[in-house]
């Protein structure tokens, strides 16, 4: 493994996210640039920012832990366990059109559907039977 010197302090990396635009202009650059590669992507994208890309990774890694760390499944202290499964898997398959979920790669598979998974124990965590009740409200929305 390659070893290097962190620009951050690991106890400080939060205390230096202090230009929320980066959060924008890393959220425009994914979308032109699905799954970059580090160097000839990420890099040089941090380059053309002016940026070390070490800075440019710990707003990445921030954006990855809001929403892993975040939402109100986990503030909820809940288990997937104490959710109905059909109610998870009716959500997970409507939650689809939050990811990419037509990418073969497997492991871009798996994270598309454990960010289905977690969007729907975020909103099941709110109503139990969110998916049942969505289902209605669209049923009637029609009419």
């Amino acid at each position: 493994m390659k070893r290097y010197k962190p620009l951050l302090k690991e106890e400080n990396a939060l205390s230096k996210l202090d230009k929320p635009e980066l959060v924008d202009k890393l959220i425009d650059f994914f979308k032109s640039n699905p799954y970059p590669q580090d160097h000839n992507g990420v890099h040089k994208f941090a380059e053309s920012l002016g940026i070390e890309a070490d800075v440019l990774e710990v707003y990445i890694y921030a954006i990855v832990s809001c929403f892993v760390s975040g939402g109100n499944f986990n503030k909820s202290g809940k288990k997937e366990e104490d959710f109905d499964p059909k109610e998870i898997e009716t959500g997970i398959d409507i939650e689809k059109e939050h990811t990419d979920y037509t990418n073969e790669n497997p492991v871009v598979k798996r994270i598309a559907e454990l960010m289905r998974e977690r969007i729907s124990c975020d909103h099941l965590s709110e109503f139990s039977n969110y998916y049942t009740l969505l289902k209605e409200m669209e049923k009637n929305g029609k009419k």
